[in-house]
């Protein structure tokens, strides 16, 4: 019994091994199918009232190969976010065989499966093909209509599932839901005045139906200060299609005109509202004129520029600032614009000046120059501007005729040429003005001199020495020609020299030697005029690259009456200078300082001088010195000459002044001053009235009783010896 039991398990494992190898050999070719969409995905608006039964595009699906077996599928509508959309309708489904629409041999079915949502619809529907014999099917079309309102924004796929032999699972784009929006956008933004001005807004739909359906569809209000000329306020689609608008409303006092939309649009639209403003010159704000939007219509940006509000006048500006050289003639100045703020600023016979600075003259007055400016019809009394005063600073304009047109224009001015004093330096900027509303400054060029000077140093140089050795002087061109050869002045030609020019009460103790150290410029001869103040090297040849002269060996004479402190030699000549016609006086480009001027240290001595009445002859510490006006007794005065009685007390500068008739003597600190025919001396600027006047002998001597310089000023010793006659002074 038992070997009989296993006999039948071993043949039933032996068949169930057959059958598990026989089963596959029945199955069908496994099935391949693609998906598709074949007609074009459109997007809707799932706001709009369309999307309630929103077509999406016909979904193919391809068998290859075809598996002749009966095949179904399920079917849903997805939108972006998973959310399952419902059928309006029963979706189409035809079988194409050969390319040939079915005639019914393999009609699909298709059934709806579940219940019906509260709209009415089904959301899942089941496919099935079925096996017959016939042409084989090569492929499923499938046209399908959805709920599409409020659908999220993005892709909407019908979607293939649980499918059966020749359907596999898939999905396919057959939609996409994109929100419609409204842009709006001003086509024009005006500039106007107290009158106000008509503006144009549009507003363009992305998507039909964008712009709403309502009696208050879209708001336009105005800023504070501005309200709508109702009359004049219209709106209309520029698209076929478009918006149908009922009549325009106002509200807040006329600043918020009211747009009803009384039918949506059915495709894309682009519509527009224009209008003109109002102005209450009492509440606007000068600038941009700034609406709000609001409503049932979503509108971006919320806020939006329609136009400009300003006042009567115009600005000025030089785009072209051109760099110049002082002491030159004819240095071309850059563009001049004027622009209005508001059109219709520069009216007919009003005026425009250009006013230079003090130290800048006009060579060729500027010119209107119509090809450069933006003003229609404008034009000037004088194309070329007029030179007012005598001065040679400003010219001006008169307005003929205003330009024409609502924007506001700009004029341009050229041509102007300048000379500019030999020793002004920096940026120039000219005076607009005039009764046409122009008001301001203007850069229009930067000055630069014609050298530029690098002393070697700053020796110190004592007053009251000759010959004294300062700092040698690099003197380089700014540009090219800057030293002139030649120089022209009406018929005749002049040689240019480049002079150094000392200051008063220095001259030059020999000349200086000049040489080019940089650069191409040729220089002849040097030499001294105006007494050894001036010294002046000739230029031959002016220099094709920029060059530098080195000006050494300069030696100075400093006289008693330079002051304490730096000392400056001039750089000019009419080799650099061009224009001292236009700036008499003018004689210098730059200074340089090549010395600082001391005083040397008192030296502590002790001397005594003998003056006798009548005598010519004098001693210091026993040294015979000579007089040129010998003391003399006058009213029971004796009187010195003051200068040798300043030289016996050691006073270091004694100065005289032939205008004032003033002598000066400074020893250790102490200044004092003595006026020929005044009894008044001063000490360190403190008055004291003497009992009698300084008088002046021959040969032009200044003579004052001894007393007062030597006692009284300098706090000598004095003495008088009655029975020799002689003053003995002492320190």
């Amino acid at each position: 019994m038992l070997k009989t039991r296993k006999k039948w398990i071993s043949i039933l494992l032996t068949l169930a091994m057959l059958v598990g190898l026989m089963v596959p050999l029945a199955a069908p070719a496994s099935a391949a199918t693609t998906y598709e969409a074949i007609t074009n995905v459109k997007s809707f608006n799932p706001s709009s009232d369309t999307a309630a039964d929103q077509e999406g595009a016909t979904v193919q699906a391809k068998f290859d190969p075809y598996v002749p077996e009966p095949s179904d599928v399920l079917i849903e509508v997805h939108d972006s976010n998973n959310k399952v959309l419902e059928f309006t309708s029963t979706p189409t489904v035809t079988v194409i065989q050969d390319d040939t629409v079915s005639n019914g041999v393999y009609a699909a079915t298709v059934t709806p499966i579940g219940s019906k949502t509260a709209n009415g619809y089904y959301q899942t529907y089941k496919i099935s093909v079925p096996t017959q014999a016939g042409p084989k099917p090569v492929s499923v079309q499938i046209k399908a209509k959805f709920y599409g309102k409020d659908a999220a924004n993005g892709d909407v796929s019908l979607v293939f599932f649980k499918g059966s032999n020749q359907f596999s699972s898939g999905s396919v784009v057959i939609a996409r839901a994109k929100s419609g929006n409204v842009t709006a956008s001003a086509i024009d933004i005006p500039t106007f005045s107290d009158q106000g001005g008509s503006v144009t807004i549009r507003f363009e739909e992305s998507l039909a139906e964008a712009i709403e359906q309502d009696s208050s569809s879209i708001k336009i209000k105005l800023p504070n200060g501005f309200t709508w000329d109702k009359a004049t306020v219209s709106a209309s689609s520029l698209t076929s299609d478009g918006p149908v608008f009922g009549t325009i409303t106002f509200e807040d006092s006329d600043r918020t005109a009211v747009i009803p939309v009384t039918t949506k649009s059915s495709s894309s639209a682009i519509v527009q509202v224009t209008g003109t403003v109002k102005v209450d010159t009492t509440l606007a704000k000068t600038g941009n004129v700034d609406v709000t939007f609001s409503g049932k219509t979503s509108v971006s940006p919320s806020t939006l520029t329609v136009a400009n509000y300003g006042e009567y006048k115009a600005s000025v500006e030089c785009n072209d600032v051109k760099d110049i050289t002082a002491g030159k003639l004819d240095q071309e100045l850059g563009k001049i614009l004027i622009k209005e703020d508001m059109p219709g600023t520069l009216v007919a016979n009003r005026t425009i000046t250009f006013t230079l600075p003090e130290k800048a003259k006009w060579t060729e007055n500027p010119y209107y120059s119509s090809g450069d400016s933006d003003a229609p019809n404008f034009t000037l009394k004088d194309n070329t501007m007029q030179s007012v005063g005598s001065d040679g600073r400003q010219v001006k304009a008169i307005v003929n005729t205003q330009s024409k047109g609502s924007e506001a224009t700009t004029i341009v001015f050229k041509g102007g040429k300048i000379t500019v004093a030999p020793d002004f330096v920096g940026p120039l900027e000219i005076e607009v003005g005039g009764t046409a509303g122009v008001s301001g400054t203007v850069k229009v060029a930067e000055v630069k001199p014609s050298v530029e000077v690098k002393p070697s140093g700053t020796p110190e140089v004592i007053i009251g020495r000759q010959g004294q050795v300062v700092a040698d002087l690099d003197i380089t061109e700014t540009l090219k020609e800057n030293m002139a050869a030649t120089v022209t002045e009406g018929a005749y030609h002049y040689d240019g020299y480049v002079a150094l020019i000392t200051p008063s009460g220095v001259t030059f103790a020999e000349k200086p030697s000049f040489s080019v150290k940089e650069g191409d410029v040729v220089i002849g001869d040097v030499v001294l005029e105006a007494n050894d103040s001036i010294a002046a090297v000739r230029i031959k040849a002016t220099s094709t690259t920029p060059s530098t002269i080195n000006v050494s060996n300069i030696k100075l004479n400093v006289d008693r009456s330079v002051a304490e402190g730096a000392l400056q030699l001039k750089i000019g000549g009419n080799a650099l200078i061009e224009n001292q016609g236009y700036f008499p006086g003018n004689d210098y480009v730059v200074k340089a300082t090549v010395a600082k001027v001391i005083t040397p240290a008192p030296v502590e001595t002790k001397a005594t001088a003998v003056f006798k009445i009548g005598d010519y002859k004098y001693t210091i510490s026993g040294v015979e010195k000579t007089l040129d006006a010998a003391p003399f007794i006058q009213d029971n005065r004796t009187y010195l000459p003051v200068r040798y009685v300043a030289e016996a007390l050691g006073v270091q500068n004694i100065a005289w002044n032939d205008e004032t008739k003033t002598a000066t003597l400074i020893r250790n600190g102490i200044v004092v001053q003595v006026k020929e025919g005044s009894d008044i001396m001063t000490v360190n600027g403190a008055s004291i009235k003497m009992d009698v006047p300084a008088l002046n002998v021959a040969p032009g001597r200044l003579m004052l009783p001894f007393r007062w310089i030597a006692q009284y000023a300098f706090g000598a010793n004095v003495q008088w010896d009655e029975a020799t006659q002689t003053v003995t002074l002492s320190l």
